[in-house]
């Protein structure tokens, strides 16, 4: 074989192993590169749904509301309100927005134990108020009135600024006076009276003798009625007895709340507190 047909072999041998190898190279690049690629992906998806699943799942937490002044009643945070539904949960740990206003209509003051009470109620329960209170009074219960229904959040926050200074005033810390406040009187925000659906049902004439509002009006004749018949009207006792653990208020026989009449009686049936049956359902 001539030199020069030799070298021409050669170099064509040189030139398949460089595209061989060159093919070789970018193939096994290929390959290595695609499952980092798919990794990747794979990566950014979860994180992307851990992240989504996050955001959904956290409930905006904060204290009482920045314009509320005193109204924290300790530091701990509370979940703000959202849901205000007729079952909307309002407790020491679940706070209305500041700028919560329930849809309300007026009750004429005549159900009422004095006239300067605020008689707006909300409108989806003022008639079963009205019925309830026009059932009992039907009943023999001549002096079953409301001594305190809906509450403006500057109202349950001027209550409780003014406990908290009467504490203050014998002594007491300021954290301290809002903590002992709170034991009395719910902090702006926590209260079922700023929902528009709770009422506190007394007798006149208990109350006039009674001074004050105290568990003992279970034992009277309004009392009695009351907690028997309430659930028709779609109330229900808020604060029971047995539940103190749960709701983490006192006993309160003369607060009621309305959730409606058929969970009024699924609720009062299964011996459930708002907090258990809202959990339950």
């Amino acid at each position: 074989m001539s030199k020069k047909r030799k070298l021409k072999k050669n170099v064509t041998v040189a030139i398949t192993a460089a595209v061989v190898i060159i093919a070789a190279v970018i193939l096994i690049a290929i390959l290595k590169n695609k499952p980092q690629t798919s990794v990747a992906s794979s990566s950014s998806s979860v994180q992307s749904s851990s992240e989504a699943q996050q955001s959904s799942s956290s409930t905006p937490v904060s204290s009482t509301p920045a314009s509320s002044g005193t109204g924290s009643s300790s530091s701990s945070a509370v979940n703000i309100v959202h849901d205000f539904g007729i079952l909307m949960l309002v407790n020491k740990n679940n706070a209305l927005p500041s700028n919560y206003t329930p849809n309300l209509i007026t009750i004429p003051k005549s159900y009422y134990y004095t006239t300067d009470k605020d008689n707006h109620f909300d409108s989806r329960a003022a008639t079963y108020l009205e019925n309830m209170i026009d059932a009992g009074r039907k009943a023999g219960l001549s002096d079953l009135c409301i001594l305190s229904g809906y509450r403006t959040y500057a109202y349950q926050q001027n209550n409780f600024d003014q406990h908290v200074k009467s504490y203050e005033a014998s002594g007491e810390t300021n954290a301290q006076a809002k903590i002992d406040a709170a034991k009395l009187v719910a902090p702006p925000g926590t209260s079922e009276h700023e929902t528009g659906l709770a009422a506190d049902v007394i007798s006149s004439a208990w109350y006039k003798r009674n001074g004050t509002l105290t568990a003992d009006f279970d034992n009277t004749d309004a009392g009695k009625w009351l907690r028997a018949n309430c659930v028709n009207y779609g109330f229900i006792l808020r604060y029971p007895e047995d539940k103190v653990d749960v709701t983490k208020y006192d006993y309160e026989s003369w607060h009621f709340r309305f959730v409606g009449v058929d969970d009024a009686k699924k609720i009062t049936d299964s011996g459930l507190c708002l907090e258990e049956y809202v959990a339950k359902n």
